[in-house]
């Protein structure tokens, strides 16, 4: 596990400030297409990898090693209320 968390730090310790310049109603935001663009390379750079899945109500996020395999899983309960105006993933990122 160390290649992974090693990995993970060095890009951690390089990823800029996202700006939110997306706006909603009464707030700003960064959209995903402008995180993408930022932490692509980074990723790409740190030999790091990941995706997401649904299971169930929870959220599985993968972050993988290229090289070892090494990974690290984190989970996020989707909410069961969804706020006005908004999808599930919405909700779970407003919170």
């Amino acid at each position: 596990m160390k290649n992974v968390l090693k990995a993970l730090s060095r890009f951690q310790n390089e990823v800029p400030t996202i700006h939110e310049e997306t706006k909603g109603f009464n707030y700003t935001y960064s959209n995903l297409n402008s995180i993408f663009k930022v932490i692509k390379p980074l990723l790409k750079k740190h030999g790091l990898g990941f995706y997401q899945n649904l299971d169930n109500r929870n959220l599985v996020t993968t972050v993988y090693h290229v090289e070892s395999g090494e990974q690290i899983q984190s989970s996020s309960a989707i909410p069961e209320v969804t706020l006005k105006g908004m999808n599930d993933f919405q909700t779970l990122g407003s919170g």
